[in-house]
């Protein structure tokens, strides 16, 4: 039997594009063509790209039915710390990086202001929370969106504008577990598996995954942790050169001097005596300690 055969084999870490040819063969011959294979990132062999399952980004992320514990199980409740020293809790949704306090789901931000007397807060603003000292932690609450831009403009005119200001800054720092989100559902362009170690602020940590992602005319490289599973080195390259980089310690455990803890609600979210003053409220409060 007269034709030709057609073989393709190819062997790829990641999804490969298929170039289809047609070929016209003459109606009196027959052509006999050997089915094409293609071996898709996980080692499985589909008839097609397109039959080819998509790489899990963060899995653990979206998907919480991962047994307690699991290897790449992210917590719900961690801390992070970026090379720059900014660090950041999280419990849910709730976040805090020094002292300013934020909610992620609710679009909420409380910037700490100072501490009030007690006395003064009773008698002309409200009652005070119970078992509550002397003096009482003062916050101004926000209403965010987390654009720089627009959040600039919803802070009062006051004395403590540019304090607030300033201290609002970790609202717009996306960390790790973020940056994993911004690709969920996103199939990367390049899968590295081979083993690395890569030294983050005097530690040396471990990956066996590293996920490229085209992004314009740029390509982005999350390079995951063994252990949880999320990008702890964040690179982007233009062409062969590299434009920036962050990196991120992570851990569901925050050091307290040389204690280690988990990251727990209370140590979270806002202080159980903390009270929520107006910017009106604190320049009257300034008034009354300067008369």
């Amino acid at each position: 039997m007269r034709g030709y055969v057609l073989f393709f084999l190819l062997f790829c870490a990641c999804a490969p594009q298929v170039v289809e040819r047609v070929v016209e063969v003459p109606v009196d011959r027959v052509v006999e063509v050997e089915r094409v294979l293609v071996q898709c990132f996980d080692g499985s062999v589909r008839a097609a790209v397109s039959e080819c399952p998509l790489p899990v980004v963060g899995a653990a992320v979206y998907e919480k039915e991962a047994s307690a514990g699991a290897p790449n199980v992210i917590p719900d409740a961690y801390w992070f710390s970026e090379e720059d020293g900014v660090e950041t809790a999280v419990f849910g949704s709730v976040r805090r990086s020094g002292d300013v306090i934020w909610d992620t789901v609710a679009k909420k931000a409380w910037v700490f202001l100072g501490d009030v007397d007690r006395k003064w807060y009773v008698q002309f603003v409200g009652v005070a929370p119970p078992n509550s000292g002397w003096t009482l932690p003062a916050y101004l609450e926000l209403s965010v969106s987390f654009d720089r831009v627009f959040d600039r403009q919803v802070i009062p005119v006051f004395s403590q504008t540019q304090l607030v200001w300033q201290r609002l800054q970790p609202v717009f720092v996306a960390g790790p577990v973020d940056v994993l989100r911004q690709y969920a559902g996103v199939g990367p362009s390049r899968i590295e598996t081979g083993r690395q170690s890569l030294r983050v602020m005097k530690k040396d940590i471990d990956s066996n995954q590293s996920l490229h992602f085209v992004s314009g005319n740029s390509t982005v490289v999350l390079r995951l942790d063994t252990h949880y599973g999320v990008p702890f080195v964040v690179e982007e390259f233009s062409g062969f050169h590299r434009v920036s980089r962050r990196a991120f310690l992570f851990s569901e455990y925050a050091r307290d001097g040389q204690a280690v803890a988990k990251i727990t609600k209370e140590s979270v979210g806002l202080p159980y005596d903390a009270v929520i003053v107006s910017a009106r409220q604190w320049e009257e409060y300034r008034e009354f300690k300067d008369g």
